[in-house]
């Protein structure tokens, strides 16, 4: 907990991109107020669990290969110290642990000013996305909050054993070799999870840099995180932003949202609010949380004719 912290207060950008396709925003001024109040609340999206320890909730910079979204979290904590922040993701924590999340991303760290009688208190207001993942799944894998193809393959490999684990894998590798896309994909998520297999992140990338070629626009939003993090590739914001934008231009809300996080910070690519208001406004429509409340502070850096010029081209967006 502290070293995610430390990482927290370490990084000058205002906004990062996460393996989710989500993102941090950091506005925390270091300047010390008092704490006042505190407030959690949670919105369960998903199937709700028997409660858990808390000490068993962890937290990810990304939600990993499988996981099951369960809820969307928020709290508050007075003041702008280290000691809000921490106060406010336990509560986080203690949220999760309430409907058995077992893991939680969190999505935004920010302070906004309250009044009091007149008085103005600054709060830290810190909000997460919690899940459940099961034995199987790899907690340092690259990976999208929902992935149809890769829940199917959890749900074949619950409750097997090491010789079904492996048919399965031999399966997924017959197909990827014979040219397609889903398997390579999925053979991808075998090698890094050690489903059937030695856990290999190498040779999880070479076959998800296989599928992403072939226009699988799944492989190229993940390929597009591993290169924002450095998994398994060196880091580089220019091929992030070359694979969001082709899972992007196929409706892809990640690699939408992810996309216009890099045209509002110029990562990889000039900096052009009209694309990033775009690019997250589509993402919005998808019913992205997080994009929504992105998308007011895009605004604040655009004139009403730039706003106008966005929306429209977001209206007359069509997949290829």
């Amino acid at each position: 907990m502290v070293d995610f912290l430390e990482t927290l207060l370490t990084i000058s950008k205002d906004v990062i991109m996460k393996a989710t396709g989500k993102i941090i925003l950091f506005l925390l001024p270091l300047l010390l107020i008092v704490s006042c109040k505190s407030d959690t609340n949670a919105i369960v999206t998903g199937q709700k669990r028997n409660p858990i320890p808390v000490d068993q909730v962890k937290i990810f910079d990304g939600i990993p290969y499988g996981a099951q979204p369960i809820g969307f979290l928020m709290a508050k904590a007075g003041g702008k110290k280290q000691g809000s922040i921490d106060k406010a993701i336990q509560n986080l924590r203690e949220k999760a642990a309430s409907f058995g999340g077992n893991g939680i991303v969190i999505t935004h760290v920010g302070t906004s000013t309250v009044f009091i009688n007149n008085w103005p208190i600054d709060e830290t207001q810190v909000s997460g996305k919690a899940f459940y993942y099961e034995r199987q799944v790899a907690e340092s894998s690259p990976g999208p909050s929902v992935n149809p193809e890769f829940q199917k393959l959890q749900a074949d490999v619950q409750g097997a054993d090491a010789d079904a684990e492996r048919k399965i894998f031999e399966e997924k590798k017959n197909k990827a070799e014979g040219g397609d896309p889903v398997a390579q994909y999925n053979l991808s998520a075998c090698y890094i999870n050690g489903i059937g297999v030695t856990k290999d992140m190498p040779k999880g990338i070479e076959w998800l840099r296989k599928s992403a070629e072939q226009d699988y626009a799944e492989a190229e939003f993940i390929l597009g995180t591993a290169y924002t993090f450095g998994r398994g590739v060196v880091k580089d914001s220019v091929q992030s932003a070359k694979w969001y934008q082709k899972a992007a231009e196929q409706n892809h809300p990640g690699a939408q949202y992810n996309l216009g996080v890099a045209y509002f910070n110029g990562d990889g690519t000039l900096k052009d609010y009209v694309q990033a208001y775009k690019w997250v406004d589509l993402a919005s429509a998808h019913g992205d949380q997080d994009a929504k409340l992105f998308l007011p502070k895009i605004e604040q850096k655009m004139t009403a004719a730039q706003i106008a010029e966005a929306q429209s081209s977001a209206r007359e967006f069509k997949p290829r």
